[in-house]
């Protein structure tokens, strides 16, 4: 009798798992993992830093255990999670031009940008539907050489940058710039022809340190007095001021990690331990800028997703990488703010704070003044005044409901581009319209759960994240040791995480479980617990 009851009481034990695991991760917040944790990362080949007078990249890419640039048939997050997790309608641009400046050429440009957009369900952007054009930095078709790394160079680079235009704004049109080299100078130029081209924003994914002829240029990235917006990377090697992302005339975007769950938005974000900030030793402090914790330029102003192990999916070569850094978020942000009409001055941002979601914790090196390196309340170096949220961006610029979710009526499970993908509900959370009218995200994302945007729009059903071709192929040349710099995602400084595990096969479901613990864990406790039910009934019958 007495070990029947044990038994009985044991079975029970599982449920009570259950309960406390559903209470952990959701009503105290627990963060999911990243989905990428244990995979390594390093710089693209054009983050080196070159001569003086000289920028380089800031794209970050997973590689394997020999640093070479690692394929993924699928993985990363794909254009419906941007979407989802910042609340970004798929319409409503008008067409406007999205400008990319980057160095030198990247022949396959079209190609590749034809295949991102067809895996992730986006309608097709081509130069003979005058949606995309590339140009050399003068505005020719005088394409300048290539730089000889292919896609683990300026190509990884530019791929990344036209892949999230593209998430972040699928109605926009899209121009490419290639710069003759690196020089601050041939990247003015391009910037010059961005401006002549009818560019409404454009991104600057590269930067360097500043020295004292850092104002010679600023003239150039300053164009909102022209209505261009121009968006900067504020720099991947942790705290220490980027120029271009301390010019007085663009919007610093600093970095996060993101991952799904949390809250009624359905995603959370830290400071992203390797994302830039700094106080710039050369540039004044626009009248704009309020904070008080530097004299002179601050950055970042806000931020988007930047932490390679909470990477996006870009094609590059035919192949599908997974790949990060402040060079993502940058044109994100750009083209999210294109879409959605945000004015171009930097001082819109300072003056609607509360149009974004505050990100409070992480951190990106030391420093003396704390804010300037920690993530808190209100506004901070690494994250700005956080991430923006499309709802309440909209809702504050009175735009109407009708360029919305393109995917149906607000909670359906259907619509969008390809359906949902492999591993997440089909409905995602319905969410209740925001006050804006915004539907909320009508099919899951690429990443698992529900995208549950907390009525922000999103692309009606979720394309599959990832897209691109088998893994099976030859890698890119190999890509250099990430060096110094910031703190990494483990908290050690001078580099990237080691590599655990099996390099050769993306970590389980790659982005598609990252709803966090409870629910696994809760589901492998409820089965013991009916087996072990059955077991002691049996026990009981006899």
């Amino acid at each position: 009798m007495r070990m029947r009851s044990l038994v009985g009481a044991f079975s029970l034990l599982p449920l009570f798992v259950l309960a406390g695991a559903e209470g952990t991760g959701h009503a105290q917040g627990l963060q999911p993992l990243k989905p990428f944790e244990g995979h390594a990362w390093a710089p693209l080949g054009c983050a080196t830093p070159d001569a003086p007078g000289h920028v380089h990249c800031m794209a970050k890419a997973l590689v394997d255990e020999n640093g070479h640039m690692k394929p993924f048939a699928q993985g990363g997050y794909g254009a419906s999670d941007i979407q989802s997790a910042y609340g970004i309608p798929t319409t409503g641009s008008g067409g406007k031009i999205v400008a990319i400046v980057d160095a030198y050429d990247f022949p396959t440009a079209e190609q590749d940008l034809a295949s991102y957009r067809s895996a992730n369900g986006l309608p097709p952007c081509t130069s003979a539907s005058g949606c995309f054009k590339r140009v050399a930095g003068d505005g020719s078709t005088n394409y300048p050489g290539t730089d000889g790394q292919g896609c683990n160079g300026w190509n990884g680079e530019e791929a990344l940058d036209l892949d999230m235009v593209s998430a972040a704004c699928p109605d926009c049109h899209i121009l490419l710039i290639e710069a003759a080299d690196t020089s601050n100078q041939s990247l003015a130029t391009a910037l010059t022809t961005a401006a002549n081209l009818g560019a409404s924003a454009v991104s600057n994914s590269y930067g360097g340190p500043e020295d004292n002829t850092v104002s010679s240029t600023e003239m150039y990235y300053t164009l909102y007095g022209k209505g261009i917006l121009v968006t900067a990377s504020a720099g991947d090697s942790g705290y220490g001021a980027s120029y271009p992302a301390t010019s007085a005339g663009v919007l610093a975007i600093g970095g996060t990690s993101l991952v799904q769950g949390g809250g009624s938005r359905g995603w959370a974000e830290t400071a992203w331990s390797s994302g830039g900030s700094g106080c710039s030793g050369f540039i004044a402090k626009p009248a704009w800028q309020t904070q008080t914790m530097c004299s002179e330029r601050m950055e970042a102003d806000i931020s988007a997703v930047g932490d390679p192990q909470t990477g996006v999916s870009v094609t590059c070569g035919g192949q599908s990488f997974v790949v990060g850094g402040t060079s993502a978020s940058s044109p994100i942000v750009a083209a999210m703010f294109t879409m959605l009409g945000v004015p171009a001055n930097p001082q819109w941002v300072w003056t609607n704070t509360s149009d974004f979601y505050d990100v409070t914790s992480g951190s990106n090196g030391s420093c003396t003044t704390s804010a300037q390196c920690n993530a808190g309340t209100g506004y901070d170096g690494p994250t700005g005044w956080g991430t923006p949220n499309g709802p309440a961006i909209k809702q504050t610029l009175g735009m109407s409901s009708s360029s919305s979710s393109s995917g149906g009526s607000s909670g359906s499970g259907s619509g969008g581009s390809s359906g949902s993908s492999s591993g997440g509900s089909s409905g995602g959370s319905s969410g209740s319209s925001s006050s804006s009218g915004s539907s909320s995200s009508g099919g899951s994302s690429s990443s698992g759960g529900s995208s549950g945007s907390g009525g922000s729009s999103s692309s009606g059903g979720s394309s599959s994240s990832g897209g691109g071709t088998s893994s099976g192929s030859s890698a890119p040349p190999a890509t250099p040791d990430a060096g110094g710099g910031g703190n990494n995602d483990n908290g050690n400084t001078g580099g990237n995480t080691d590599v655990v595990g099996d390099l050769n096969t993306p970590a389980s479901g790659c982005a598609c479980s990252m709803t966090g613990t409870g629910e696994s864990f809760g589901g492998l406790a409820l089965g013991l617990g009916l087996v072990l039910g059955l077991t002691a009934r049996r026990r009981r019958s006899r």
